[in-house]
Order: C-alpha cells, then structure tokens, then sequence
C-alpha cells in the first residue's frame, strides 16, 4: 500500500497546514494584543502593591 496519495489526502493535507498556520498567526495576534493589556494589567494589580508594600 505505498501507491502514491490521492487527491483529496493532499487536498486535506494542505487544508489542515493551512488551517494550522492561519490558527498560528490568529494566536499570534491574539498575543500581540494581550501582552501589553496582561502586562498593564499585572503592573497596576492592587495585589501586588500590598506583597511589595508588606
């Protein structure tokens, strides 16, 4: 059985790579986004204050 892939096992193939790059560059995003807000967001926690203050 090492006939050579049919179509639609290529066609699945790159539509899954493809799928997978596109969910890659969305997190991508998605953390471009979210870091400086978690990092705003961590920098003026109340809670931190009062560890750093005690």
């Amino acid at each position: 059985m090492i006939d050579a892939p049919s179509t639609s096992q290529v066609a699945l193939r790159y539509l899954h790579a493809l799928w997978f790059v596109s969910c890659m560059c969305a997190v991508q995003q998605g953390f471009l986004f979210l870091g400086p807000l978690t990092e705003a967001v961590l920098l003026h926690d109340p809670g931190n204050d009062s560890i750093i203050s005690s």
